[in-house]
């Protein structure tokens, strides 16, 4: 199968479901990147050089590009930023929702966690007890890493939503 029938059968299933799921956004995406040119990653070092390179201005540019005829490379180039707005734009968006996504999990997370020590003070919920005890002992390691990591004059946060330990 070629990768145009890939990128049509990609479309189409998106066309029929109404959101995306994550796996075929990164199929979809991936068969776009193969189809265009010079995508090439960039180390630090090189992305630096060609960012000094950059600064000269795009009426020079222009004009020095008129001289020899080769305005289908600036033109490119200025379609191809077009792209990396969308890009950006599409990308901060996904990153903006899937935080969302994980704030919910969080908090649904602290509720089940509260939930859980409550309901452990009762015998016949006893099976939570290997759950509470795994998730105290989690807590508190994340606790001592966050405080090695705090500056010494900064207050330790407090923990659970309660603003307290739970027990």
């Amino acid at each position: 199968m070629s990768e145009g029938e890939l990128v049509i059968r990609a479309s189409k299933r998106a066309a029929d479901a109404k959101n995306l799921a994550p796996e075929a956004v990164v199929e979809l995406l991936r068969n776009v990147q193969q189809r265009i040119p010079e995508v090439a990653p960039l180390t630090s070092e090189q992305r630096e050089a060609l960012r000094k390179h950059e600064r000269f201005p795009d009426n020079a540019i222009q004009g020095s590009i008129s001289a020899i005829g080769a305005q289908q490379l600036v033109s490119d180039a200025n379609r191809w930023t077009a792209v990396v707005y969308e890009l950006r734009k599409m990308l901060n968006g996904v990153e903006g929702a899937n935080l969302i996504r994980r704030q919910r999990a969080a908090l649904i997370a602290v509720q089940a966690y509260i939930i859980a020590c409550q309901l452990v003070r009762n015998p016949e919920h006893a099976d939570l007890r290997p759950h509470v005890e795994n998730m105290k002992r989690l807590r508190a390691i994340h606790r001592r890493r966050r405080r090695a990591g705090q500056a010494p004059e900064e207050p330790a946060a407090t923990e659970g939503a309660g603003g307290g330990e739970v027990e």
